[in-house]
């Protein structure tokens, strides 16, 4: 996710100054959903086999 963020900022570098926070902060909201998503489908399958 790190490699994601390093690229957007290198792509826009105004978006790293002005929204650099908020942008990392969406992306960590997006990264836990997307973990917690993935954990509740594994255990969700596990149950399941």
């Amino acid at each position: 996710m790190d490699d994601v963020f390093f690229r957007l900022t290198k792509s826009y570098p105004g978006t790293c100054l002005c929204h650099g926070f908020r942008l990392s902060e969406m992306l960590g909201l997006l990264n836990s959903i997307l973990l917690l998503l993935l954990l509740s489908d594994g255990v969700f399958l596990y149950t399941l086999s």
